[in-house]
Parts: structure tokens; C-alpha cells; sequence
């Protein structure tokens, strides 16, 4: 018999009073994963990349310059969807409206001693791994030679934008849709008999139709108790990083603890 589910307005560091999970030894239970395809946009990513072809197809100077501009156009409108996808508005998506995103991006750019000369977007793109930026600056650095020192691109390099602006488009469709892990558990235990979850524990869901994140704290007994994050909340981008990149040492983050990474374990299981 399914537990009832109390929806209460607490913290995830109160959630933690109730179901404890030892972080040096934990299971990661997946559950599948949940994605809608489509994009709420007048123009889709798709469409711009179509517009590209044809424009390569005409060969004149013309096409050119639309071949250029309309791979690149696929590429921005793609990372727009990605942004809001997650649940973030991608209108006015900036350091200052979503401050936790940068402590995120710091340290994966750090880690990997990477530059920050791009936009916040594509950094926060690559800090979730979702997509190298490598993609965007081969595009950038031919469009900038187009409308900076308009010198025109050649059949090759034209071409060579459709090819970067397709592949970012289904690299990180796949990403999104099969690697992104959406639903699990967070349980001490796990038996690969038995592979009913194990309580006490924690249930992940990130529904994107409803731009939010559940996290059900489940106990031994008793009822389940839901919380939502928004991604105006702080702990937001931490579950995301943790789902897409299937790095669960992010939980700790999640949860506000401040423990050393080289003390957490986890398996990912199902």
C-alpha cells in the first residue's frame, strides 16, 4: 500500500532530521527517466538548422552568410531551450538573477582549469556537461570574421557550421533525454534480490513540464514528506548537476553539508 504524501513547506536540512543517509556508503536506486520533446518556440532549433541548409544549398554569397548565421541562430536557440528545459527562465537568465549558479560554474572551471571568457549561459551549459563549448567557438570564430571583418566563409567552412550546429542540437537532446538521470531514490541499503526500495530514504523526481524539483523524504513509517525546489532556490542546480552528470556527490551540496568529496561513496544501481 502506497504511503500518503504530506506536501509541507520545510527545508531539506530539516528533511535530514528524519530519514539520515550515510554518505560514505549510499545507493542511488534509478527510476527512469522523465523528458518531453518539442520546443515552446515560434522557431525551433530545428528549423533554424533547416533554414541553414537550405540557405548552403543556393552556393551564391548570400547563402553564405545565411548558412553562417542560421547554424549559429540554431546553436543560441538550442542553448535557450536547454536553459529554460531546466526550469530556468532563459529571458532573463544572469549572475544576478540566479547567484547560486555561479558557485557551480566556479568550481567545474577551476577543476578543469577552463577560461571564463564566454557567456553565462554557455558557462553554465558546460559546468552541467550537457555540452563543450569547443562546439560554439568554432561557429563564433567564423561568424566573427563574417560580421567583424567581413571576410565571407568559405563552401567548407560554411558547411562545417551545419555539421557543429547538428551535432550540438543532438548531442545534447541525447544528454537531456537519456543520459539525464530524473527519478531515483537515495537509500543506505540495497539488495539486488529485493528491488523494492529500501526505507528510510529519499525519492528525486525533476518534472519538466512543471519546471520543479520533488524530493520525498520516506521514512520507516508514518507519512511521506514532500518538498518542491523551484530554481530560484539554491539547491536546484545542485540535484541537476548531480541527475545530469550522474555525479551524486552534488547531494551533499544539495543537502548543505560540508563534507570532504573524498569521504563520499555511492553506486548507482537499477
Amino acid at each position: 500500500m502506497l504511503n500518503r504524501v504530506k506536501e509541507v513547506n520545510m527545508k531539506l536540512d530539516e528533511l535530514q532530521k528524519i530519514v539520515k543517509i550515510k554518505w560514505n556508503k549510499f545507493y542511488i536506486f534509478r527510476q527512469g527517466n522523465t523528458w518531453i520533446d518539442g520546443v515552446d518556440f515560434e522557431v525551433t532549433p530545428d528549423e533554424f538548422l533547416d533554414f541553414a541548409k537550405q540557405d548552403y544549398k543556393s552556393k551564391d554569397k548570400k547563402g553564405l552568410v545565411g548558412t553562417v548565421t542560421n547554424s549559429k541562430r540554431a546553436i543560441d536557440c538550442q542553448i535557450d531551450w536547454i536553459i529554460s528545459y531546466l526550469g530556468y527562465d532563459y529571458l532573463s537568465f544572469n549572475e544576478e538573477k540566479y547567484l547560486d549558479i555561479i558557485n557551480v560554474i566556479n568550481d567545474f572551471e577551476e577543476d578543469e582549469k577552463l577560461n571564463r571568457d564566454y557567456s553565462f549561459k554557455l558557462r553554465f551549459i558546460q559546468a552541467l556537461e550537457i555540452a563543450p563549448t569547443s562546439f560554439i567557438s568554432q561557429i563564433r570564430k567564423i561568424r566573427n570574421k563574417l560580421e567583424h571583418e567581413y571576410i565571407l566563409p568559405s563552401h567548407e567552412k560554411a558547411k562545417e557550421t551545419i555539421e557543429i550546429a547538428e551535432l550540438f542540437i543532438n548531442a545534447t537532446q541525447n544528454i537531456l533525454f537519456n543520459k539525464f538521470i530524473t527519478r531515483y531514490y537515495i537509500q543506505n541499503e540495497y539488495d539486488s534480490e529485493d528491488k523494492f526500495i529500501k526505507k528510510p530514504c529519499y525519492r528525486i523526481d525533476f518534472n519538466p513540464l512543471k519546471s520543479e524539483i520533488e524530493i520525498s523524504c520516506i521514512p520507516e513509517s508514518g507519512e511521506d514528506i514532500e518538498v518542491k525546489l523551484k530554481s530560484s532556490d539554491k539547491e536546484f542546480v545542485y540535484f541537476l548537476k548531480a541527475g545530469i552528470c550522474r555525479n551524486f556527490h552534488y547531494l551533499i551540496k544539495a543537502f548543505g553539508y560540508d563534507i570532504d568529496k573524498k569521504y563520499i561513496n555511492f553506486e548507482i544501481k537499477g
